[in-house]
């Protein structure tokens, strides 16, 4: 169980920092690949539990930046 949240918020921290289109581009490279890659490339699709984790990076960071001002 907690390396099902280790791997969905480091997915979350890579999208987030790399943006959606960077990471898809990625993952797609991997799916097409060996099969070790494809595999990683599965591992690594997004899914609601990663979008929810960027959507909470974004807030967190927002709260961080407005508290520097």
């Amino acid at each position: 169980m907690l390396s099902l949240f280790v791997v969905a918020a480091v997915k979350s921290y890579l999208i987030w920092f790399l943006g959606v289109e960077v990471y898809t581009l990625e993952v797609q490279s991997l799916l097409s690949g060996s099969s070790f890659e494809q595999i990683a490339g599965i591992i690594l699709l997004p899914d609601a539990l990663t979008m929810w984790g960027v959507d909470r990076i974004d807030e967190i960071n927002a709260l961080i930046a407005s508290g520097l001002r």
